[in-house]
């Protein structure tokens, strides 16, 4: 593969800019660009605190202030461009700098000149450079050194900056190249650098993709930093300190502040979803690209998990991520809006960016359709702001090739575009429906045993579990939970001490006083179950038991939110 900037030399590109935080990694990549062409040029680098420098290709060194730099461009000259921009550039493009070896159409030899960190010469605002101007008209006079004439000079000045500065005057002569973040292979030879630096042996650690894949996105220095710090933190680099380095990644995020990078806590099970989980598990290995390519099958681009509130979406989007070892960010679309003109959809190019750089990750959106609330009416309300946002969100979802996985969740259908749910933009549609008497078993199992590990009062020998589950149908795994963390008060006096055991008794209580939402909002859950079953492929393959009859029997108050929806039928 090329050096991605070998055409551009091929080309004879005289001017350009090359964006990135990494200079030694930028300079490997030019000198290996250089080769690529096929071209024999001298390799210049100036900065303003160390003057000018060659590349030594034999020793791949710097020469700097040495009699070798006075014999190529003599001892005057050498001294006078040494810390003054506008000489230098003078002296390279052709004019007033004319010593021995140059003529007056600049420096001849085929070179390469480096200019590093070079935006404070081109400040407009606040302080501008006194040669600002100056300076400008030489890099003009750069980007044309070669068009006046029939012959190639191979020549090019380079502007290396942090971040793309294109003055006004330069905006059509100026082409910009952002140094892409490091691929698998120069991972690799960071991640055995680091290996050896710290002298790790046997099983301390183990070359695997799945360590690389999470640097993924970080840039070189980041990820030596990564992998020094999980070799601190445990003494190790296995795949058990992927987290450690995920965490890294989360500088990069909250720099956004739209993307919130979601600290994965203690795991919890998810219960009763057995089919949706085997989906998830599945597809883990199609975003390594040699499986991938060998099964002729792209890496998945997103799911949508519908269903009731409280039955574990939120919960799986959150395992997913542990399950396969992805940074999980939490993509409010709300926060992207902002109130000048164009502020909105940038702030949506720059988030989804992100995702893209910190890739493999998991996008992770909550109750999704309130963040495309208004959409369909924002002409009328925002000037078109909510329907451009939301149009471009779709764009992206459909034409992304990033390894970036959109897992979002919902509950009120009605409020969701048909654009939205047609295949290419998701890969599934999982409906989440309240959990059988199986799983509510599990969930209380599992939420009194935890329990019992930290308190005391809570002892799993005191429960008729699969009473407890017979007496919740209809609840849904939030009210389950609720029940168990409410029962720890059943038996602690005001003042915070305990007055003995929590038994069956405690719980029977709860459940008794719990109005569940099936019951409260009948209509609204009928409406999603009525959607999920007819238009969603089944999270689970059990399917849960009828609402107790009793519960249609009572008139339920209405509320004025509650309108008839076109799912609930007569």
């Amino acid at each position: 593969m090329a050096a991605p900037f070998t055409n551009m030399f091929k080309a004879n590109v005289s001017l350009m800019q090359i964006v990135s935080h990494e200079w030694e990694r930028v300079f490997g990549e030019v000198y290996k660009s250089i080769i690529g062409a096929n071209q024999q040029r001298r390799y210049l680098r100036w900065t303003h605190a160390d003057g000018m420098m060659v590349f030594d290709p034999d020793s791949g060194t710097w020469i700097k202030g040495s009699e070798q730099i006075g014999e190529m461009f003599g001892d005057e000259l050498a001294e006078a461009v040494d810390h003054t921009p506008l000489l230098l550039l003078q002296w390279y493009v052709g004019g007033e700098a004319t010593p021995e070896g140059m003529s007056s159409d600049g420096y001849q030899h085929p070179s390469i000149l480096h200019l590093e960190d070079f935006q404070p010469f081109l400040r407009e605002e606040p302080n501008p450079h006194p040669h600002r101007d100056d300076i400008i008209w030489w890099l003009r006079q750069a980007a044309r050194m070669d068009n006046a004439s029939q012959e190639i000079h191979e020549r090019t000045v380079i502007l290396g900056n942090t971040s793309a500065y294109h003055p006004q005057e330069l905006e059509k002569e100026l082409p910009t190249i952002d140094l892409d973040n490091p691929t698998i292979k120069t991972l690799k030879a960071v991640f055995n650098q680091t290996v050896k630096k710290f002298k790790l042996s046997g099983n301390q650690y183990e070359n695997s993709d799945r360590i690389l894949q999470a640097a993924l996105g970080l840039s070189v220095m980041e990820a030596e930093l990564a992998f020094s710090e999980a070799i601190a933190a445990t003494g190790q680099l296995t795949e058990n300190e992927i987290p450690l380095i995920n965490a890294s990644k989360k500088q990069i995020i909250d720099r956004n502040g739209i993307l919130e990078y979601f600290e994965p806590g203690e795991s919890e099970k998810v219960c009763g979803l057995d089919l949706m989980e085997e989906w998830f598990r599945k597809r883990r290995s199609l975003f390594d690209s040699d499986v991938a390519a060998k099964l002729a099958y792209q890496a998945p681009k997103g799911a949508l998990l519908l269903g009731v509130p409280g039955c574990g979406k939120s919960l799986t989007a959150k395992e997913v991520s542990r399950w396969w070892g992805f940074p999980l960010l939490r993509f409010d679309i709300g926060k992207a809006f902002g109130s000048l003109q164009g502020e909105s959809e940038r702030n949506i190019r720059s988030a989804l960016k992100v995702a893209e750089t910190v890739s493999p990750c998991i996008l992770w959106i909550d109750e999704i359709e309130k963040s495309i609330q208004g959409s369909e009416s924002s002409g009328q309300t925002d000037g078109g702001t909510s329907a451009r946002v939301f149009g471009h969100f779709l764009t992206w979802m459909q034409e992304k090739t990033a390894p970036v996985f959109v897992l979002a969740t919902a509950n009120k259908v009605s409020m969701l575009p048909p654009e939205m749910l047609r295949k290419g933009r998701f890969d599934e549609i999982f409906f989440v429906d309240l959990p059988t008497k199986t799983a509510r078993a599990t969930i209380f199992e599992e939420n009194i045993s935890k329990r019992a590990e930290k308190n005391s009062s809570f002892n799993i020998e005191n429960f008729d579990i699969s009473n407890l589950a017979k007496l919740t149908n209809g609840f849904s795994g939030a009210e389950i939970y609720q029940i168990v963390k409410d029962a720890t008060l059943e038996v602690v006096d005001t003042d915070g001490k305990s007055t003995g055991d929590v038994e069956q008794a405690h719980m029977l209580k709860l459940i008794s006083e719990t109005v569940p939402l099936s019951q409260t909002m009948p209509d609204h859950i009928k409406e999603i179950r009525t959607f999920g079953k007819t238009r969603c492929r089944l999270a689970a393959s059990e399917s849960p038991e009828e609402l107790p009859k009793e519960w249609k029997q009572k008139k339920i108050a209405k509320l004025k939110t509650e309108a008839k929806s076109i799912f609930l039928e007569e």
